[in-house]
């Protein structure tokens, strides 16, 4: 079973899911704040929210997803437009399980956000068309990325 969310943020309506079946929610950025939740089943809140637009979306997973081996599909995201999305690493996440999956993601000019004692850290992005895309594991990383489209 899986736990979906949909928002819709004009032009982009993203339906987002996790393998495990954990809870997974979509907010807009503009509508986050400084104290807001960074995962679903963590108490850890936001201390700064980055560089990211307005018009993007924040997809809040569960930090327990990062046990996820790098060749599994974590979670999936289905977009009804072309996106670009980000993956916000903090603690050098980046050299965990997305080291195994990185192909085509770039660094982006994204700021990261800040939670405890962790972050900024590195942004990478990539493009997709619309339809599903799929965020592989994490490999047991100290923590899960947080993205963003």
């Amino acid at each position: 079973p899986t736990t979906t969310t949909t928002t819709t943020a004009a032009p982009v309506s993203v339906l987002v899911s996790a393998v495990s079946g954990r809870l997974m929610q979509v907010v807009n950025v503009s509508d986050l704040q400084i104290g807001d939740f960074v995962f679903t089943d963590r108490s850890v809140v936001f201390s700064h929210l980055g560089s990211f637009s307005d018009s993007c979306l924040y997809i809040r997973g569960p930090n327990d997803d990062k046990d996820t081996p790098a060749s599994l599909v974590q979670w999936l995201v289905n977009s009804s437009t072309v996106v670009t999305v980000y993956l916000d690493f903090w603690d050098d996440q980046e050299f965990y399980g997305f080291s195994q999956w990185s192909d085509g993601w770039y660094p982006a000019a994204q700021i990261g956000t800040q939670f405890d004692f962790y972050g900024p850290g590195v942004v990478y992005q990539k493009n997709f068309p619309a339809g599903e895309i799929e965020l592989f594991g994490n490999d047991g990383s100290p923590g899960n990325r947080l993205p963003s489209v």
